[in-house]
């Protein structure tokens, strides 16, 4: 694969191993904003574009509604600490999916809620549901159960 003459903004070894591409060193993926967008925005949006492979990008569009599962979230997080030297916890995502959400973790990183207990959904009238992991270690592919459950009921990923 040839090199790309542009400057990245995530280091090229780094860029080419993560979906196989060189990422864009400026940003044409954001679309039909309103309001100002900051540098930080911007260049989540170019790694959102770059790690999903879609061209339009909006401030609350949700990661995973884009297509991102578990490979797409390791290297989202890895470009995100390459680009600002920031490490995002992956299951911070579930919390803060959109470029939007993310961006003001990537200047609050301590706003992050890391832990072994995973939010997926805080609110609800019902008991809370909590499910342990089968021993992968991850909550994330509770995802969809959360969202199959409806916005009535809180969930917990262990």
């Amino acid at each position: 694969m040839a090199a790309n003459s542009k400057q990245s903004s995530v280091p090229s070894v780094l860029a080419l191993s993560v979906v196989g591409s060189p990422m864009p060193s400026s940003s044409n993926s954001i679309t039909k904003l309103s309001g100002p967008q900051s540098e930080v925005e911007t260049s989540i949006a170019d790694i959102f574009s770059h790690v999903l492979r879609c061209d339009a990008i909006k401030l609350t569009d949700s990661f995973f509604e884009l297509g991102g599962r578990s490979l797409e979230t390791m290297a989202l997080v890895a470009a995100i600490e390459a680009r600002f030297g920031v490490r995002i916890h992956p299951t911070s995502l579930i919390e803060s999916p959109t470029v939007e959400k993310l961006a003001a973790l990537v200047c609050n990183p301590q706003a992050q809620s890391v832990g072994p207990v995973v939010p997926f959904r805080r609110t609800g009238a019902k008991l809370p549901l909590f499910c342990v992991h089968g021993g992968n270690g991850s909550a994330l592919p509770f995802r969809e159960l959360a969202k199959s459950l409806g916005w009535n009921q809180p969930f917990y990923g262990l």
